[in-house]
């Protein structure tokens, strides 16, 4: 299995993470990409911050996507870092696999790892000009 991780503020373009995640044998590719949204939680959002252990990120991400040995081909991963305006990505997620199901499956369990188990913190500004880790 190929694995490709990237943290920084510079997003890859769709056609980047889907021609890195092309293979022959693969009968899907998946991908979710999050973004900065304009409200949460019913107020109005004008960024977000992100800081990131990479180090610590890079590693347990390797551990766990070890896992996906059988019919996972290639696994993407973006991670934003620093600060981004309303619209801009946040995290990118991408598997190419034999089948839809693992595609589907595997997507959604690294996403819920990366965020609920990994030291990726997040900022959201306000245009009320307050801000708020969460």
């Amino acid at each position: 299995m190929e694995v490709r991780i990237i943290i920084n503020k510079n997003s890859p373009s769709l056609e980047e993470v889907k021609n890195f995640l092309r293979e022959k044998k693969a009968g899907a590719i998946f991908i979710f990409n999050g973004a900065v949204r304009s409200v949460n939680d019913g107020k109005e959002v004008e960024k977000l911050e992100y800081e990131v252990d990479k180090e610590t990120v890079e590693n347990e991400l390797k551990k766990f996507l070890k896992k996906y040995k059988k019919n996972v081909y290639k696994i993407f991963i973006y991670q934003a870092e620093g600060i981004l305006p309303v619209g801009e990505d946040t995290i990118i997620i991408g598997v190419s696999s034999e089948s839809r199901k693992e595609a589907f499956s595997a997507c959604e369990e690294i996403l819920e790892f990366m965020k609920h188990k990994l030291p990726v913190w997040k900022k959201e500004y306000y245009k009320n000009g307050k801000n708020h880790w969460l």
